[in-house]
């Protein structure tokens, strides 16, 4: 074998290596949604980000907006699961009114104000939960398991609640699930 040889394998190998150990997708979770959607409203490609690949609904139900019914997506993946949960004030756990939802939402000392270009208020608490109150409505946004090596989980819950904003809280129509994930 010529040293000429010995050249290109390793370089083939180097190749090898560095392509199969590029690391997790460190991209920003969108703050616009857009096709396709796990469930209701969800955007796939997002929670795919936040647990780092392709998801599974593990639990759901089609209640985006329902006066006494919760809309509930669980979404499982290699690191974790994303819930994402609206419900209106008055059948939240948070409290009866949007004043003692927000209250409860911003009582721990790891909670900070959201500042988001929605109607409403909300906050972040812990490293993954995110939360928005608006129009007699609670959305919340949670991710547990594992966290993605290099991703910022209080961000990617955020962005992914922005997202979902203007069908929670600006009246616009719930874009349905997606069956084929490449749609």
């Amino acid at each position: 074998m010529t040293r000429r040889h010995v050249s290109m394998i390793l370089a083939g190998l180097f190749a090898l290596v560095v392509t199969g150990c590029a690391g997790p997708d460190l991209t920003a979770v969108p703050t616009t949604a857009s096709a396709p959607y796990a469930c209701d409203g969800v955007p796939r490609a997002s929670v795919e980000l936040i647990v780092g690949g392709p998801v599974e609904v593990s639990n759901a139900t089609d209640d985006w907006g329902a006066e006494y019914d919760t809309f509930l997506c669980d979404l499982t993946g290699e690191h974790g699961l994303v819930t994402v949960d609206e419900t209106s004030v008055v059948q939240s756990p948070w409290g009866r009114t949007e004043e003692d939802v927000l209250a409860v939402m911003g009582s721990s000392s790891a909670s900070a104000p959201l500042d988001l270009d929605a109607p409403g208020s909300g906050f972040t608490w812990g490293d993954a939960s995110a939360g928005w109150v608006c129009d007699g409505r609670v959305i919340t946004v949670y991710a547990a398991g594992d966290p993605v090596p290099g991703r910022d989980r209080t961000a990617d819950v955020t962005h992914l609640l922005t997202s979902m904003l203007p069908w929670a809280c600006h009246g616009e129509d719930v874009p349905p699930a997606t069956d084929d994930p490449t749609d």
